[in-house]
Parts: structure tokens; sequence; C-alpha cells
């Protein structure tokens, strides 16, 4: 992960741009890794727990309601196929065509039929490395950068220069 707080002109005098074309499997995939492992086998583990708890509530003559809204929670926290679907459910308005990206020394600049973003480096908390996005944060918000609209030399650059500010 790269703290980008003291990050200040990024790419200096480069215009990087690259387009992609999002689709429910690219989407997932991406979404999946952006949450990482931890994330993963954590969530996993309460979608191990909570239906134990259930088990044992039942067992107590629990009621019945709660026991449903606390498996729907495990499931959701569970099963990063959900968290996939969820989140392309509220992206897939936006994707109805190709995505623009485009990185320069100001920032990332990303535009979708409707919809014009510039994050400004010194705005965006971390940028995370995965094998297919590197996920870029502002606060609580997380947007997916596909490595895949970009050259295997654009992402070589792009890379070389997240790991010189790690």
């Amino acid at each position: 992960m790269i703290n980008c707080s003291a990050a200040g002109a990024i790419l200096p005098g480069v215009n990087i741009m690259g387009e992609y074309r999002f689709d429910y499997r690219s989407f997932r995939r991406m979404a999946v890794q952006a949450l990482g492992r931890r994330v993963i086998a954590g969530r996993i583990a309460v979608g191990i727990l909570v239906p134990l708890v259930v088990l044992l509530g039942l067992a107590s003559d629990f009621d019945s309601r709660i026991v449903k809204v606390l498996l729907a929670c495990a499931a959701i926290l569970a099963i990063p196929e959900i968290y996939a679907l969820l989140g392309w459910q509220g992206q897939r308005s936006l994707n109805t065509g190709p995505v623009s990206f485009t990185l320069t020394d100001l920032g990332i600049r990303i535009t979708a039929a409707g919809s014009d973003t510039h994050l400004g480096w010194t705005a965006l908390t971390s940028i995370t490395a995965r094998r297919s996005v590197w996920v870029l944060r502002h606060g609580p918000v997380r947007n997916l950068l596909p490595r895949a609209a970009f050259t295997p030399d654009e992402q070589a650059a792009i890379d070389t220069f997240l790991a010189a500010r790690a």
C-alpha cells in the first residue's frame, strides 16, 4: 500500500491515457482483489461464526426474525461474490460504455457515460497495487483503476512510479 498524503507532482510531464470497458466478470475480479486476502479471510470467518451462533440461538429458542437477519448479514459479509454483485449494481449505469482514465502530474481523471471525476494525487489516502487493478482510496471511497486499460509499458511505468513512493 502506498501512502499518498505527501505526494506532490506525480508522473511529471506525463499524460498516460487508457480506456476500459467493464463487464460483470472483470468488475467482480477487481472488486474481490480490492478487498485483499485478510479482509476476505475475516469475512469467511464471520460467515462461519455467525451461523454457529445462530444454531446455538436456535437451540435456546432464539427469536426467528433475529436469526434471519443474522444469516443475511453473514451472507453479505462472508461471500465476496455478493459484495461484487452489490458493487456492480451500483456501477452498472455508469459502465454502459468505455471508461477513460487519464493520469497526469496533477492526478487521475476518470470519465464514463454521465460521469467525470478528477482525483488529485494529494487527495488520495492510499493506492494499493493488485494483480489486475490499482485500488485508489480517498477516505472510505475506493476507485478501481484496471491494469488492462494500459499497455504493458504504461503499466510498468505506473508500477515503477508507485514503488518509488512506497
